[in-house]
């Protein structure tokens, strides 16, 4: 079974390929714009570097967001048309989801935070079945840092809570975290393990920032 994982919702680029064989080939990059002038491109050699035709990928798994309102359509947009030409399995996981697959094993509380920019942050808090997959426990929630802070200091006072995202910092002063963008490679091994396919659709929590311009009344 091989699997391309797809991320361009945040402030990454990041493409990863797991082959049948377990072999992970990564491509990733820190970057806040240009993602679809370096998508194609990294997933293009990234397939090269294992010697691998897109024909040949069984499943591939793509963030749908919350983040960057360009970022989330450029990653499916690109996913999608790929999923057109060739005959294998898409599959959608949320921005939250992906961090929450980062956490250390002996995590039970998993809270996820992502910098939504405006002075927001994006959250969502998740449990760990007894499988070790990451179960939402609230719904996904777009607040001011301080009363996310004030929704979640009480998870704080447990022993196995796990802070992951880039809001983290903006939230608590005190806290940080190098898990700050989700992990292609992670997401790509934990799909080998799901056969229910989840619908790759943008997943929004707001109104994009950018606004068409409204026409000069005549």
């Amino acid at each position: 079974m091989a699997i391309l994982a797809i991320d361009t919702c945040l402030e990454q680029c990041s493409t990863s390929l797991l082959l049948p064989n377990g072999q992970i080939f990564e491509q990733c990059e820190d970057r806040a714009k240009g993602h679809a002038e370096r998508l194609p491109l990294m997933v293009q050699q990234t397939l090269a570097k294992a010697g691998m035709a897109a024909k040949n990928l069984t499943k591939t798994v793509v963030t749908t967001g919350p983040g960057s309102f360009t970022g989330v359509r450029i990653g499916l947009a690109f996913a999608r048309a790929m999923a057109i030409g060739q005959s294998f399995k898409l599959h959608g996981m949320t921005s939250f989801e992906a961090l929450a697959l980062s956490a250390p094993a002996n995590a039970t509380k998993i809270i996820t935070l992502i910098d939504a920019r405006r002075g927001q942050v994006y959250g969502q808090v998740f449990t760990r079945d007894d499988k070790g997959l990451a179960i939402p426990q609230t719904d996904p929630f777009v607040e001011d840092p301080e009363d996310a802070a004030k929704r979640l200091a009480p998870l704080l006072e447990k022993q196995d809570s796990c802070l992951l995202g880039s809001g983290v910092t903006l939230t608590f002063a005190d806290k940080t975290t190098t898990k700050l963008f989700p992990n292609t490679a992670i997401m790509a091994r934990h799909i080998q393990q799901i056969d229910e396919i989840s619908s790759p659709n943008p997943f929004y929590l707001r109104p994009p920032d950018a606004k068409p311009k409204t026409p000069p009344m005549t």
